[in-house]
């Protein structure tokens, strides 16, 4: 008798399991001066309902969401529109959901020559996109663009004379100024812009989960993500 009532429960169990929703997935890869494991961690943390995974490259993050469509990612508005997505969530930070580049460099740059530098930047679409969204973000000139897979290894570049110049967010400046003893120059652009991070959502079914997740995000979190707030795109 106390055997078939424990194979009675084990199959309720069972049938119970397989009736569950898998969990809801969230990619991420947004470079910045936090580990993508620490990232990993912090997000998991935070969004409980959610199955977080980071990635380092781009290369890896593009395969995997062909491979294995998640329901939603979390990246930067250049990256998701080159992979044909619309954010349905946009990050902005004082209002705005674009931040304002600026050349990084040891010695002053003349404005009329960037076309002959060697200009280090972050991977964020592979090598050969992310020449042409650099070139294209400064006029149409052609300087040769080096991509590197970590924020870090850009002010490598420069120490050890690989690049003329880093091509950064205004706002990672004092970042980059802390990290080394370099006398750095910034050459303004004007109003060269990069869009914020954004979150795209593939499953709709799971849409005002994910949404929810980023609305409750504590401030020093999305300080982290480079937003101070949300908005529907």
């Amino acid at each position: 008798m106390r055997l078939l009532f424990l194979l009675v429960i084990h199959v309720f169990l069972a049938a119970w399991g397989l009736g569950q929703s898998p969990p809801t997935e969230l990619y991420v890869f947004l470079p910045s001066e936090i580990r993508p494991h620490a990232m990993r961690q912090a997000l998991s943390k935070a969004f409980p309902d959610l199955n977080v995974t980071v990635f380092p490259r781009f290369r890896d993050f593009r395969d995997r969401l062909q491979e294995a469509p998640p329901d939603a990612f979390l990246s930067l508005q250049p990256i998701a529109e080159a992979l044909n997505h619309g954010g349905a969530l946009k990050g902005a930070r004082d209002g705005e959901t674009e931040e304002v580049y600026a050349l990084l460099s040891e010695k002053a740059i003349d404005a009329e020559k960037i076309g002959e530098l060697n200009i280090g930047v972050v991977d964020l679409l592979g090598r050969k996109a992310m020449s042409t969204f650099v070139q294209r973000k400064l006029g149409g000139v052609n300087p040769k663009v080096k991509p590197v897979t970590k924020l870090e290894d850009l002010l490598s570049m420069l120490q050890f004379s690989y690049v003329d110049a880093i091509f950064v967010p205004k706002s990672k400046i004092g970042y980059y100024k802390k990290k080394t003893e370099l006398n750095l120059t910034v050459t303004e652009l004007g109003q060269v812009t990069v869009g914020l991070p954004v979150v795209v959502i593939i499953n709709q079914e799971r849409a005002q989960l994910v949404k929810r997740s980023f609305s409750q995000l504590k401030p020093d979190l999305n300080s982290k993500l480079g937003v101070d707030q949300w908005v529907v795109d």
